[in-house]
């Protein structure tokens, strides 16, 4: 598995994120109990009797009231220590015997990072779209732009690639025209937004960044039935090694738009089409597996609040479970 690396420097939560991303790592993601447990053996033995936390890579945002994990992961789990959930400060650290504690992000304190990819610049010209599928052939993503801090970190990493050459680089933000937002092909949600003059309102579907970090936008993806019958992680599964994703209906015209498209792919053959929508038992809600918040609802009688774990669509529109 991936090392934990300890750093014995006392930075405030964003030097510690900055550090972290200087160096083509992040602060960790406390994902389960053994991540915490390991987390905890990791920083026992860096400190004997020093400091009793560490900063992870644990955020909250004011403004829509939540947590998440810088490095995009979806928080699956929860130990908190008492009292420390509920307050509103917008960073995390844990305790070394892993309880996640919040606390003020001018504090300093040491932190735990973990190793990932770095950035790599791709001296090839492509469209967005061939950049997309360069990317995911070769298991890796365009990067998503999350912070002030990534966006600089963009900026230097590009900056060096090319002196006086391309003043552009794509990025992985792509705009739907059918629902009109911007998304990150990798499934972080936008929490960030950093838009050049004059872009980031259009109706384009893909973003590229300046080599100053400035984003600006660049059209937009048809809809494919694919004819072949499969259960749903079989149809993920196709999806993934074809580099798309089953679709996310967030919209009534969204799901106007799935209707029309099935009823043309399908004269009097299935009533049924999957779609990107998994339920997780353990939590007990549903999401879309490429990443979009839920923000539209609209079940068939009888659906959606139980705990199965797929979804389909008539191609009517309406939203099953099966």
């Amino acid at each position: 598995r991936t090392p934990l690396i300890v750093i014995k420097e006392e930075k405030t939560w964003r030097e510690a994120l900055r550090f972290c991303r200087e160096n083509h790592v992040d602060l960790v993601s406390v994902l389960s109990e053994e991540m915490q447990d390991w987390v905890g053996v990791v920083t026992q033995n860096a400190f004997s009797n020093v400091p009793s936390r560490v900063w992870i890579g644990l955020r909250h945002t004011c403004a829509q009231g939540f947590w998440f994990w810088v490095a995009g992961e979806t928080i699956c789990y929860q130990n908190w220590a008492p009292g420390n959930e509920t307050r509103v400060e917008d960073c995390g650290n844990v305790k070394r015997t892993g309880a996640m504690l919040s606390d003020i992000m001018s504090s300093v304190m040491h932190f735990v990072l973990l190793f990932s990819a770095p950035l790599i610049v791709i001296k090839e010209e492509k469209t967005w779209r061939e950049a997309l599928r360069f990317c995911r052939q070769n298991h890796v993503e365009l990067v998503s732009i999350e912070s002030e801090e990534m966006q600089d970190w963009v900026g230097v990493v590009t900056q060096k690639a090319f002196s006086n050459v391309t003043s552009r680089v794509w990025i992985g933000l792509r705009h739907t025209c059918a629902l009109g937002f911007w998304y990150w092909v990798a499934g972080e949600t936008i929490c960030y937004q950093n838009w050049a003059p004059g872009n980031g309102t259009g109706v384009e579907d893909c973003g590229d960044v300046e080599r100053t970090g400035a984003m600006l936008s660049d059209k937009r993806t048809p809809l494919i039935v694919i004819k072949e019958e499969k259960t749903w992680r079989e149809a993920l599964w196709f999806c993934r090694q074809n580099h798309v994703d089953l679709v996310s209906v967030q919209s009534q015209e969204m799901q106007d738009w799935m209707g029309v498209v099935t009823q043309n792919a399908f004269t009097n053959v299935p009533s049924r089409v999957w779609i990107g929508l998994c339920h997780t038992c353990a939590q007990g809600f549903w999401f879309w597996v490429a990443g979009e918040p839920i923000c539209y609802q609209n079940w068939a009688p009888g659906n959606g609040t139980g705990v199965e774990d797929c979804g389909d669509v008539k191609r009517t529109g309406a939203m099953l479970s099966d």
